[in-house]
């Protein structure tokens, strides 16, 4: 239903800007209204006629009205029903004058022959009509008037030739001011139709020229919604590398999910990460998405800084590059790895305006990059930037941490290796009385069911808690083997922190000894009385020892 109004529109107006059309349409309803109206009438007048009327006229009706009823609702073409209307009522008209003269009303139907005439085909039509209808009335004036012809129902005067030339002017007069409105009013309504024709040209102009800008403007809104599109997928690839970057922390691994991460996003085809040596002399291939980077990464790929392609031009000047396969810039297009590139972005990666490398990105399309393409893809490099560096310096506190608590387990082994090997005590035994001491690592004899559950204190095994069960028939439950393990833990950070306590204690202890040393030979004036003094403090401290205290001349080297 929707569709049908718009389709019929054009129709009908085309129809009405056609001039020749809408006439048609016009004289067709017309004749189709005034013949049914005709008929109608006709058929209430030949009723009337019939009852008093004469036989040979009423026969000219008879036939008259049958004619008229074929011709109205016969399927049959406008021209023919317009001639037979029109030569009906000129009929008519004819009848009334043969059968009662001048006196009746034939001069209607000669009018009205005329003005039908006129409006069902045009003015000279008309004039043709009213012409016949004047030389019909000169005919039958002739036949009369020379006693060829006497009416059929009126007898007697045949009316004086100037009843005759003013019946006749009665009928030419009105007949021609009927030809000449219609021409006229044909002549303004054609007038108006061209106006109007020409007023929707116009309108038709200026509806196409409103068409071309609404799918001007529709094009650039679809184009601008793209591109915001394309933008907010950028951004979104951006948020999600970030993502990625706080997920990940291996520099190798996070570089490989970062160029697949891109190309999936963004739609590229190559995706390679670039990172300098340590001498800054090569960027090394790090990573890349595509098969051809595969095989590049395998052979170990690097280009020299500042002599080697764009990602050469780049990591030496630190500005991006954009190159397309054409002109001076199709030198860089000749990697047999990557033979479907067109175009190619490289974008420096800076760490606090100190760069680290390079993201290379290359497509099969080309132009492949506008400004907003670098805006966003400069934001993106960016963040591969600093996720690179942060992987890499949690890398280092890892390997750092790794290599602070391997050294820390070490000194720890060494320490307790010391500690323990000059220790009487090996360690105490309960077997259900009390704890006693052990001299040595055994095993308990006779033992079943032995579970050695390791004192380990960072990372050093210092010792060892062993469970064994004298009765055969039992086995260690998983809440006494948890007990067990937690009891151990305890007891190293236990044994730690009694060893630490008593390293800080005699360190304190040698600390207040060396002072009252010092004060006692700082309260002496004589070098004897000092030397004595010191050889006495130390012998007392390190009982069982000889400490002897010897002065010497000092050996002067001879000068050159």
């Amino acid at each position: 239903m929707t569709n049908a109004k718009p389709n019929a529109q054009p129709s009908v107006m085309s129809e009405i800007l056609n001039s020749a059309a809408f006439s048609n349409r016009w004289q067709e309803n017309f004749l189709n209204i005034v013949m049914r109206v005709a008929v109608v009438f006709g058929a209430v007048l030949f009723a009337y006629t019939l009852l008093h009327g004469d036989f040979r006229i009423l026969t000219v009706y008879a036939l008259i009205l049958l004619l008229l009823a074929v011709a109205t609702f016969a399927p049959v073409p406008y021209s023919v029903r317009a001639d037979v209307f029109s030569g009906l009522i000129y009929l008519i008209g004819l009848t009334i004058l043969l059968g009662y003269g001048i006196s009746a009303d034939a001069s209607l139907f000669f009018l009205a022959f005329v003005a039908i005439t006129a409006l069902l085909f045009d003015y000279r039509a008309g004039a043709g009509a009213l012409a016949l209808s004047i030389l019909t009335m000169i005919i039958v004036y002739s036949l009369v008037g020379g006693g060829l012809f006497k009416f059929l129902v009126v007898s007697g005067t045949t009316g004086a030739m100037a009843d005759w030339i003013t019946y006749g002017l009665d009928l030419s007069v009105p007949g021609a001011v009927i030809i000449l409105a219609v021409y006229f009013l044909k002549r303004e309504f054609n007038a108006v139709l061209r106006q109007v024709r020409e007023i929707f040209g116009a309108l038709q102009a200026q509806q196409a020229q409103l068409e071309e800008r609404v799918a001007e403007r529709t094009a650039d809104l679809m184009r601008a919604n793209q591109k915001t599109t394309e933008q907010a997928l950028r951004l979104r690839t951006v948020a999600e590398v970030s993502r990625t970057a706080a997920a990940v922390v291996e520099p190798e691994r996070l570089m490989t999910l970062l160029t697949k991460l891109i190309s999936q996003q963004l739609g590229y085809y190559h995706i390679g990460i670039f990172l300098l040596d340590e001498g800054r002399e090569y960027a090394i291939l790090s990573a890349a998405n595509s098969d051809g980077g595969t095989r590049m990464l395998a052979r170990n790929h690097r280009l020299q800084v500042g002599r080697q392609g764009i990602v050469g031009y780049v990591t030496q000047s630190g500005k991006p590059r954009i190159a397309l396969d054409v002109g001076a810039d199709a030198v860089f297009f000749n990697n047999p790895d990557l033979p479907e590139t067109h175009s190619e972005m490289c974008l420096p990666l800076k760490v606090k305006e100190a760069v680290i490398g390079a993201l290379d990105i290359q497509s099969i399309e080309a132009n492949a990059f506008s400004e907003e393409d670098y805006a966003i893809l400069s934001i993106l490099a960016d963040q591969v930037a600093i996720a690179i560096q942060n992987a890499r310096s949690a890398e280092e506190t890892k390997r750092a941490l790794h290599e602070a608590e391997r050294a820390s387990s070490q000194l720890a082994g060494r320490t307790w290796q010391d500690y323990s090997g000059g220790r009487e005590v090996k360690g105490y035994q309960f077997r259900g009385i009390k704890a006693e001491p052990i001299e040595n690592r055994s095993d308990p004899a006779g033992a079943h069911e032995l579970v050695n559950v390791p004192i380990r204190l960072r990372g050093q095994v210092i010792g060892n808690l062993k469970l064994s069960r004298t009765d055969e028939r039992r086995s260690w439950s998983d809440d006494e083997l948890v007990m067990a393990q937690v009891t151990a833990d305890r007891v190293a950070v236990a044994l730690e922190s009694a060893r630490l306590l008593e390293d800080s204690l005699r360190k304190a202890n040698k600390e207040r000894v060396i002072g009252e040393i010092s004060a006692r030979i700082g309260s002496s004036a004589s070098i004897d009385s000092i030397i004595r003094l010191a050889t006495q403090e130390l012998g007392k401290i390190m009982a069982g020892s000889e400490i002897t205290i010897q002065l010497e001349p000092p050996k002067i080297a001879a000068e050159r």
